[in-house]
C-alpha cells in the first residue's frame, strides 16, 4: 500500500438507537455532536463542513430512492489518527440467531422495522485534524487534498451493511455460550455480509454444526491470507452474479479494514469505491457493478447509483418544474445550510433572489421541451403572452400568493405592478427558444406600454372592490 495513502476504517457499533420517521423517500438526518468550536461546529469552517455532509447524504440517498425512511446519524470531527473517516451502523442488542437480523439501518431501510428505540441509527467520525479535505463537490481535489464525497459515500455504504461484523483481532477463544468470540452478541447473530464469506473456491467460513457458527480456525487463516489475485484470503461469493470478489486480507491484520473492503492488493480491483485506503486527489464516487452486486446480495435489491439528483430538482421527482420554483419562493432569505445548501447557486451562504432567477433561467424545464425559462413566463410554457401570463398576473394583483403560477415572478410573496408586472412586460412576446436574443417574436402582442397600462387598470379595478 502506498505510504501516502490513509486507511479507511469501518466499524460496527453495538448499542445505538434509531428514530422511526415517515418520509417520502430515503433521507438522512445528522446530529452534530461536537463541542462548540470543534469539528462540525468550528466557528469558521463548521458551516461548510455541515453543508458537505448534508450534500453527500442527499447524493448517497439517491441510490436508494426506492426505499422510504429517515436514517439518523451522529457525526463528529476531530483527530482520528491514520483514518480519513470512519462509520458504523448500529446493532440491536436483542439476540437474533441468524444473518443480518440485528443490523439497525439495514432492517430500517428494508423492513421499516425500528429495532432499538429513539437515538441514532449509526455514527460517522471525520478526521479534520490531519487531513485536508476538498469540500466543493464541483472541484477536483489537488495536492494533498482528499476527496470528501468519495470518502463519505464509502463510509455510508459501510453503515448500510457493506462489511463484516465479525469481531476479531486475529485471536481464537470461546465464549460462555459455546459459540464463537467473533459473534458480536455471542448468540449466533451475524451481519448479512458475513454469510457470503468464503475462500477462493467458494467454501463458506461457517461450518454445518450450527446454522450460524463460524469455523474459527479457517476464518483466522483466511483473514490474513494475503493477495486475492493469487487465490488467497477471504472472498465475497455473490449469489446474484455467481462471481467471487477478493476482500482485503493483508498478512498483517488491520482492525476495521481487514475483511470489510475489496482487496487493495489485487490490481484488477484498482479504482473501486470500496477499497480499504485512498490517496489524495479524485477518487471513485459511484458504485461499481461489484458494489451493486454485493448490496443486492445483502438485501438492497433496488439499489441505484450515487449522485446528485437532476440539478434544480429539489423534490427529487425527476423534473425541474413549478414545484421546485415554489420551493425556492418559500425559502428566499434563508441561510443556505442543511438541505437548503442546494439552493445556494452562487455559494454566498444565503438563498437569494439571484439564486432563484438563475434556477428559473437555466434549470427549469418548460412544457415546450426547452430547459431554461424566461423570467416573465408565469406558466412555464416557454413563452410570455398576454392571454396566458398577462391575465394570470392581473387576476392576482395586490394579493399575497405562494407560487409562481399565481404571478409571483420576483419571489416576494406579493403580486405587484412594479415588481412582477415589469418582469412580465420585459419578456412579452419572447420565447425561451430565442431567449438569448432581445428580438420580439412574430406573434402579434400589444406593446409594453399598452400592457403596462392594462396591468395598472387591472390593479386599480381590483382595489375598488
Amino acid at each position: 500500500m502506498n505510504a501516502s495513502s490513509i486507511i479507511r476504517l469501518v466499524f460496527f457499533a453495538s448499542m445505538f438507537a434509531l428514530t422511526n420517521s415517515a418520509e417520502a423517500q430515503l433521507t438522512f438526518s445528522f446530529n452534530y455532536t461536537d463541542a462548540p468550536g470543534v469539528g462540525f461546529n468550528d466557528a469558521s469552517l463548521g458551516a461548510a463542513r455541515r453543508n458537505a455532509i448534508e450534500l453527500a447524504g442527499m447524493n448517497f440517498a439517491n441510490a436508494f430512492s426506492a426505499y422510504s425512511t429517515n436514517i439518523v446519524i451522529d457525526v463528529s470531527g476531530g483527530d482520528t489518527g491514520d483514518t480519513l473517516m470512519s462509520a458504523g451502523g448500529a446493532f440491536d442488542d436483542t439476540p437474533s440467531v441468524g444473518f443480518g437480523l440485528d443490523e439497525v439501518i439495514r432492517n430500517k431501510v428494508l423492513m421499516g422495522t425500528d429495532l432499538n428505540g429513539n437515538a441514532s441509527d449509526g455514527v460517522v467520525s471525520v478526521n479534520f485534524e490531519s487531513v485536508a479535505w476538498q469540500l466543493d463537490v464541483n472541484a477536483t481535489p489537488t495536492g494533498q487534498q482528499f476527496d470528501w464525497y468519495s470518502t463519505a459515500y464509502h463510509e455510508f455504504t459501510h453503515a448500510f451493511g457493506y462489511g463484516s461484523s465479525i469481531e476479531t483481532e486475529g485471536t481464537v477463544a470461546s465464549t460462555n455460550d459455546g459459540y464463537s468470540n467473533y459473534d458480536p452478541n455471542g448468540d449466533g447473530s451475524w451481519g448479512a455480509f458475513d454469510q457470503f464469506l468464503t475462500d477462493a473456491n467458494g467454501a463458506s467460513v461457517f461450518d454445518s454444526s450450527f446454522p450460524a457458527d463460524l469455523d474459527e480456525q479457517r476464518y483466522v487463516s483466511l483473514l490474513t491470507g494475503g493477495n486475492s489475485a493469487t487465490g488467497n484470503g477471504l472472498f465475497f461469493s455473490s449469489p446474484s452474479t455467481g462471481q467471487r470478489y477478493g476482500l482485503y486480507t493483508p498478512t498483517n491484520f488491520e482492525q476495521g479494514s481487514s475483511g470489510s473492503h475489496l482487496d487493495d492488493q489485487n490490481n484488477s480491483l484498482a479504482g473501486e469505491l470500496m477499497l480499504a485506503a485512498a490517496l489524495p486527489g479524485i477518487s471513485a464516487r459511484t458504485f461499481s457493478a461489484i458494489d451493486q452486486a454485493i448490496l443486492r446480495d445483502i438485501g438492497y435489491t433496488s439499489v441505484g447509483q450515487i449522485g446528485a439528483a437532476i440539478p434544480g430538482d429539489f423534490d427529487n421527482d425527476g423534473d425541474v418544474d413549478g414545484d421546485d420554483v415554489n420551493f425556492y419562493i418559500g425559502n428566499i432569505g434563508s441561510a443556505a445550510t442543511g438541505v437548503l445548501a442546494r439552493l445556494d447557486l452562487d455559494n454566498d451562504g444565503t438563498v437569494a433572489l439571484n439564486d432563484h432567477n438563475t434556477h428559473v433561467s437555466t434549470l427549469v424545464q418548460t412544457s415546450n421541451g426547452v430547459t431554461g425559462a424566461l423570467l416573465g413566463d408565469i406558466n412555464l410554457d416557454g413563452s410570455v403572452s398576454v392571454l396566458d401570463d398577462g391575465f394570470t398576473l392581473v387576476a392576482s394583483l395586490g394579493q399575497s400568493v405562494t407560487s409562481r403560477s399565481q404571478g409571483d415572478l420576483n419571489a416576494d410573496g406579493v403580486v405587484t405592478v412594479l415588481g412582477d408586472g415589469f418582469l412580465l412586460v420585459g419578456d412579452l412576446g419572447r420565447s425561451n427558444a430565442s431567449a438569448a436574443s432581445l428580438s420580439v417574436s412574430a406573434i402579434p402582442e400589444p406593446g409594453s406600454v399598452a400592457l403596462l397600462a392594462f396591468v395598472t387598470v387591472g390593479l386599480s379595478v381590483r382595489r375598488k372592490r
